[in-house]
């Protein structure tokens, strides 16, 4: 994978106008902005997620 480098007004423009296969505004403002996945409430309920975030994130 090759990871590359923009600036968020630019992956924005790009998402919007379809440059990147699969790319959304949505998106680039998750990656884009800080913040944590905590599912420890959810899985007290029962709840399991389909993927673990560590591998999917590769940490």
């Amino acid at each position: 994978m090759r990871i590359v480098h923009l600036p968020v007004r630019a992956a924005t423009w790009a998402a919007r106008a379809g440059r990147v296969p699969g790319l959304t505004p949505y998106a680039v403002e998750q990656v884009a902005r800080g913040g944590v996945l905590d599912t420890t409430r959810a899985r007290a309920t029962g709840w399991e997620p389909r993927w673990e975030p560590d591998a999917v994130l590769g940490l």
